[in-house]
C-alpha cells in the first residue's frame, strides 16, 4: 500500500513538473512574440488594382438535407499604394 502511495506521488510530481514546463515555454514564447517590432499601415493609403473572383463550396442545411452551395467572392490579389 505505502509502495503504490509513493508511486502516484511521483506521477503527480512529475506531471507538475511536465505542467509548469510547458507553461513556461508558452509564456516565453508569447514575450518574445510582443518584443518584435510592428509596422502599422493605413487602410486608406491603399487602393485594390487587380481582384479575381473565387468560389467555394458551403454546406447549408436546408429542411433535413445537407446541400453543397457554390459561393463566390471577390478578393484583391494586388494593392497600390497611393502618392503621397
Amino acid at each position: 500500500m505505502n509502495a503504490v502511495m509513493v508511486a502516484i506521488a511521483a506521477m503527480l510530481a512529475t506531471a507538475s513538473v511536465a505542467l509548469i514546463c510547458l507553461m513556461l515555454a508558452v509564456g516565453w514564447a508569447a514575450y518574445t512574440d510582443s518584443q518584435r517590432p510592428t509596422i502599422e499601415i493605413k487602410k486608406d493609403d491603399w487602393e485594390c488594382v487587380k481582384s479575381e473572383q473565387r468560389t467555394y463550396s458551403q454546406p447549408m442545411l436546408i429542411g433535413k438535407a445537407i446541400i453543397i452551395m457554390p459561393m463566390l467572392i471577390t478578393v484583391c490579389v494586388e494593392y497600390r499604394r497611393h502618392a503621397g
